[in-house]
């Protein structure tokens, strides 16, 4: 995906590639379009009516299609792994079950370390135990190809899985560093966030001081504000924690003079996080624990009584 930017010029430009694809009648190149754009929409926004996650599925759905039609197994193996179903995790891992059986056919190591990688994830909600066993397993497997990016990916799981607080900091400063040491420093910026989350000690925070200031580096780089305001954020509170209130005011102040005309209104982040808690819940009914189940039913109700005025 590195071809297309999380940008409206790089889901534009994703589609162009799908029609000239489609004009020329190169089908490798139609599923690659499919499956760049099955990434985007969920970042930038869906390319019809419907969805985002929805559209997403959609596309990845296209692409299986495509790469099956041409007998390109590998193409296959990275659409399913993209077609996941929010609503239905017994569908996703089905679909994933017969990505591993084609990867490990093939013997290709970075597919079946990509496979291993999605069940992980796809088991988050349902099996803790098996989604931190598989997301270990799949690091060692990305650590012995030398896969940066794949082994940034399992660390954050990692990061946000059930475990000691420092633990999982730690886990996101590895992600943190191999996702810039792989080129991305946007998804870099994004894995401080559980850093600070399980900084449970002003010396853990300032700690982590050296990774955000280089992390807003990069986001100023960028221009983009929904970067720079998380980490603006988090340099203020590790300045409170070093007593340190006029760098903690400077960054505060800084954070408030950003003006993002795409930031999305109260009433419209509410419903987003309503869609993502229900989605949540109906994952968790299916194969959940019972106090997944309560948290997230809880989470909904404060939601729903404290919806902000259009």
């Amino acid at each position: 995906m590195a071809d297309y930017p999380r940008t409206e010029e790089g889901l534009q430009a994703a589609l162009g590639a799908r029609e000239r694809a489609r004009e020329a009648g190169d089908a490798a190149a139609e599923g690659d379009a499919l499956l760049a754009l099955s990434f985007l929409v969920k970042w930038v926004r869906s390319d019809t009516c419907t969805a985002p996650f929805e559209r997403s599925l959609e596309l990845a759905l296209e692409a299986i299609d495509v790469f099956r039609r041409i007998g390109d197994q590998k193409g296959e193996v990275r659409a399913l792994i993209r077609a996941v179903s929010p609503m239905d995790p017994l569908l996703t891992q089905e679909r994933l079950a017969k990505a591993r059986e084609i990867a490990e056919g093939l013997g290709d190591m970075k597919l079946i370390a990509d496979v291993t990688a999605a069940l992980a994830r796809s088991s988050g909600l349902t099996d803790k135990a098996m989604s931190q066993r598989l997301s270990r397993e799949a690091l060692s497997l990305y650590e012995g190809l030398g896969d940066f990016r794949g082994q940034a990916g399992c660390h954050f799981s990692l990061s946000i899985a059930p475990g000691e607080s420092r633990d999982k900091m730690l886990h996101a400063v590895q992600a943190f560093e191999l996702y810039r040491r792989s080129g991305d420093a946007e998804e870099a910026g994004r894995a401080l966030m559980p850093a600070m989350m399980n900084a449970e000690t002003d010396a853990d925070k300032a700690a982590l001081e050296p990774h955000c200031l280089l992390a807003l580096e990069d986001a100023r780089a960028s221009g983009e504000a929904s970067r720079i305001k998380p980490l603006l954020r988090q340099l203020a509170a590790i300045a409170l924690a070093q007593d340190d209130l006029k760098t903690a005011r400077a960054r505060l102040q800084e954070e408030r003079s950003l003006l993002d005309p795409e930031e999305p209104s109260p009433i419209e982040q509410w419903e987003t996080n309503v869609y993502f808690t229900k989605m949540m819940l109906s994952v968790a009914q299916k194969g959940g624990s019972k106090e997944d189940v309560g948290e997230l039913r809880r989470s909904l109700g404060d939601l729903m009584r404290n919806r902000p005025r259009a």
